[in-house]
């Protein structure tokens, strides 16, 4: 029984944290001359709503970096990341890669899943709005609705 406590504290340590910051969260690159691609993930504390309010961030700030003011999604893919955490027989074990998940061991302990968020979407970017290219997104009035002036340090 001490055993079985002493693994599950382990793995509520190995658990606990904090949403991914902001910082962290991003990678992008040029695709070509008005076309990039944006990534935005978390881990298991970082809900999809944040990640996707990241994602319009990033694509916002690489839009005007790149002397662009709108930008609209060409492609977009999940990338949420799907695992668990389980102890098993007093050990501590992680499974999972991308969507899968695998178990190993004899029952008895606790599996926790986890679920990391992730998205990546190509954006194309334009000086001036675009007549017809379906949701356009202007990146300046987007990062002064929604980033707050601490965020922006």
């Amino acid at each position: 029984m001490l055993r079985m406590i002493q693994s599950l504290f382990v793995v509520l340590i190995l658990i606990s944290g904090c949403t991914t910051p902001y910082e962290k969260s991003y990678s992008d690159f040029r695709i070509n001359e008005d076309t990039f691609s944006v990534t935005a993930k978390g881990n298991q504390h970082t809900s999809e709503e944040i990640v996707e309010r990241y994602l319009f961030r990033r694509a916002s700030e690489v839009t005007l970096a790149n002397g662009f003011r709108f930008f609209v999604f060409v492609s977009q893919e999940d990338r949420t990341r799907v695992g668990s955490i389980s102890s098993v027989s007093g050990q501590t074990h992680s499974y999972g890669q991308g969507n899968s998940m695998q178990s190993q061991g004899s029952g008895g302990g606790l599996t926790i899943p986890l679920v990391e968020p992730g998205k990546s979407v190509w954006i194309k970017c334009f000086k001036d709005r675009p007549a017809s290219e379906g949701v356009v997104v202007d990146a300046d009035k987007f990062l002064r609705d929604n980033v707050t002036a601490t965020e922006k340090r």
